[in-house]
């Protein structure tokens, strides 16, 4: 598995590093994070996080030239 910010520590990285390094947040790390946690405030905080994750991959992909609708 490769080294990433998420499989590190996620529970001591700041906003900061977080947002800095959104490509290299591991979805898969980050779900199962969300999925295994039980206090509800940090729930919202991890579906937050990974609908950004996910908002800033997408719109990398829609920037490409290639890319066609």
């Amino acid at each position: 598995m490769k080294n990433t910010i998420l499989s590190k520590s996620i529970d001591n990285l700041s906003i900061k590093d977080f947002f800095d390094n959104s490509r290299e947040i591991d979805i898969y790390l980050l779900t199962q994070k969300l999925l295994n946690e039980t206090d509800k405030d940090k729930i919202n905080v991890y579906k937050a996080l990974y609908n950004f994750v996910l908002d800033q991959r997408q719109y990398e992909v829609i920037k490409r030239n290639k890319f066609i609708i």
